[in-house]
């Protein structure tokens, strides 16, 4: 049924965009969308706006560390047939070498992980992007999910 079915790419987009004006005026944020992933089962959207939103402030947070007053994000999406793929990655200081320790301590990363694994049943994937920042990697099956 289309009626349960939500065009999910723009409410990513206004998640962006609160985002950037939660930014300090000190601070320059590049924060980018590519891609698009469409209309998605209406059960999905929740949980994965929460986790996106999440992941996004987690680069805000702790992206510029104490010297940097510049950071880009990048959020990346892809549908491929009945996946998503969805990616944070940032240009910041990356995630500590004790990853796994602080992301079991870390609430935020708690949420999410539980978002992604336990009600989307998808995969998170945590290390460092190709800029030697923080990069966070979402797969969602879409088969199967409650509409």
């Amino acid at each position: 049924d289309v009626s349960e079915q939500v065009e999910v790419d723009e409410v990513l987009g206004a998640i962006c965009r609160l985002a950037e004006e939660s930014t300090h005026l000190d601070r320059e944020l590049d924060l980018r969308v590519e891609g698009t992933i469409g209309r998605i089962p209406a059960s999905c959207v929740t949980p994965l706006a929460i986790a996106l939103a999440e992941l996004i402030q987690n680069s805000l947070e702790h992206g510029y560390g104490t010297e940097r007053t510049s950071l880009r994000v990048m959020v990346t999406l892809e549908r491929h047939g009945d996946e998503l793929a969805v990616e944070v990655a940032d240009n910041g200081v990356g995630y500590p070498d004790d990853l796994d320790e602080r992301a079991q301590g870390s609430l935020g990363l708690a949420i999410v992980r539980d978002l992604v694994v336990s009600q989307l049943r998808g995969s998170l994937v945590l290390g460092r992007s190709l800029g030697g920042g923080a990069q966070a990697r979402i797969r969602i099956p879409l088969e199967g999910q409650e509409p």
